[in-house]
Parts: structure tokens; C-alpha cells; sequence
């Protein structure tokens, strides 16, 4: 049912399409649609004009139909049984439900959440771009190995949680008025669990100065110092800049080198292509 070799006609058909969309100048005649796409993207603003909007609509709608016909054409050539077997086509196949289905839903504005998916399509450079490509392989390959320290740092944020929660819940509820006019829960408390993960995340991002002093006037100095100092220093110093060293430290030369024995990219092909030509033409 997926292999479709039914005549004669049908297979030399398929040889054609396949000759056709697996050229490199289709190839990068696609990827220069993306890289317009993106510049249109980046002209959007606020308040936008309605001829920058309707550019935008019309170049969605264009792309859109380029990379439909594309993965069309594809499937057509292949079949669909060899076109799934490549983790590019199925990441292509991604990118035009996404797109078809944010066409769909251009007239929802409650839906409006699918028009930042459009971006995902800048990743489809990557199968153009060797460099862009080996960037995206470090990255997926430091996050798995990041698994084991991401836990250690989500086990880290709830014990800090509940340890502060247990220490300030009683201050935050009993002195609340100095630092709420109306003597009501600020929106930074330690008061329950969920709004003491928010500060203790709060606090790993680098913001815990003004919770800090909020802290001060209910709990008193040395207990706020006490509980902000660990968080900060273990948590932030230790286990983060650790998190981030571990992430960095993937970006090392070898890892960055492009492998020469993949073969030339399409885009070196398609500029040896025009080389050749303009040297056949001048003799």
C-alpha cells in the first residue's frame, strides 16, 4: 500500500519527480524562499501597516504552498513508504501540517498561538547549512545528557520550596500589613507552596531583591538572610553555573568541526554548477 509501482508509465513518471525535486538547485531555490520568509517575519511590527500585513499573508501563503508542493512531489517520487524512512522529510511533513493548519485557523484569533510555529521553519535551513546542522545535533545531544542534572536541580527548587514555605509561612500571614497596604498577600508570598516555587525560581533568575526585602520586613533579617544566601549560593553559584558549564561544554572544537566526509552540500553544488557554465560560456 506505501510502495506505489503499479505500470510502466507510473515508475518513469516517478523517475522524472524524483530527478526533479532531489536537484540541488531546488533545493536551495526553497531555502531562499525560507531565508525570505524570515526577513518578512522580522519587518512585522506593531502597529503594523496594512501593506506590511498583507506582504506578510501573501509570502505565508506562497511558502506555505512551495513546501506543500514540495513534500507532495516528494511522496510522489519515493513513495510513501522510503519519503518516511528520512527524519528530514518527516521534520518537513511537521513544518506543512503546522503551516496548513495555521492557514486554517488564520481567521480564529483566539487561535493566533499557532502563528509563532511559523518559526520552526528557519530549522529547515539547518538541512542546507552543515554548520547550523552540527549546532542542532550538540544541542539535542546536551540536553539528553543534561537529564540527570535537570533533575537534581527540579529536586534542589522543591526542597528550598517547602523549606521556605515551612520558615516565612507564618511570618508572611501574621505581618503581612507593612508590606501590603490593604494587608492582603503581595503577589510574591511565601504563604503557600505554588507562590514559594515561584519565588524560589524567582530568586534563580536572578530577581530576589525585592522579595528579599519583603522577606526582611516580615521575618526579620536573619532568617531572610539565612534562606536567601542558600538559595543563591547553591542554587544559583553551584548548580546552575554547573548546569550551564556542562551545556557549554559540548561547544568544544572537535565538536564544532564540520565533518569533510559527508560530500559537498547543495549549495556548493549549485555554485560549482554555475561556475561551470559561466567557464563553458566565456570559451
Amino acid at each position: 500500500f506505501l510502495k506505489w509501482d503499479c505500470c510502466g508509465c507510473w515508475r518513469r513518471l516517478k523517475k522524472l519527480l524524483h530527478t526533479v525535486v532531489m536537484d540541488a538547485f531546488v533545493d536551495v531555490a526553497i531555502t531562499m524562499c525560507i531565508v525570505l520568509y524570515t526577513v518578512l517575519m522580522a519587518m512585522e511590527h506593531y502597529p503594523a501597516t496594512m501593506e506590511v500585513e498583507e506582504l506578510i499573508s501573501i509570502g505565508n501563503l506562497v511558502l506555505t504552498g512551495i513546501l506543500t508542493a514540495e513534500m507532495v512531489l516528494k511522496i510522489l517520487a519515493m513513495d510513501p513508504y522510503h519519503y518516511f524512512q528520512e527524519g528530514w522529510n518527516i521534520f518537513d511533513s511537521i513544518i506543512v501540517t503546522m503551516s496548513l493548519v495555521d492557514l486554517g485557523l488564520a481567521g480564529v484569533h483566539s487561535l493566533a498561538v499557532w502563528r509563532p510555529c511559523r518559526l520552526i521553519r528557519v530549522f529547515k535551513l539547518a538541512k542546507s547549512w552543515p554548520a547550523f546542522n552540527v549546532l542542532i545535533k550538540i544541542i539535542r545531544n546536551s540536553l539528553r545528557a543534561l537529564g540527570n542534572l535537570t533533575l537534581l536541580l527540579a529536586i534542589f527548587v522543591f526542597i528550598f520550596t517547602v523549606f521556605g514555605m515551612q520558615l516565612l509561612e507564618k511570618s508572611y500571614k501574621d505581618h503581612v500589613c507593612p508590606i501590603a497596604l490593604d494587608c492582603e498577600l503581595p503577589r510574591w508570598h511565601m504563604n503557600d507552596f505554588f507562590h514559594a516555587f515561584l519565588v524560589i525560581f524567582r530568586m534563580l533568575v536572578g530577581e530576589w531583591i525585592e522579595t528579599m526585602w519583603d522577606c526582611m520586613e516580615v521575618a526579620g533579617k536573619p532568617t531572610c538572610l539565612i534562606v536567601y544566601m542558600m538559595v543563591v549560593v547553591i542554587g544559583k553559584l553551584v548548580v546552575l553555573n554547573l548546569f550551564l558549564a556542562l551545556l557549554l561544554s559540548s561547544f568544544s572544537g572537535d565538536n564544532l568541526a564540520v565533518t569533510e566526509d559527508e560530500g559537498e552540500n547543495n549549495l556548493q553544488i549549485v555554485i560549482n554548477r554555475i561556475s561551470r557554465l559561466y567557464i563553458l560560456k566565456r570559451n
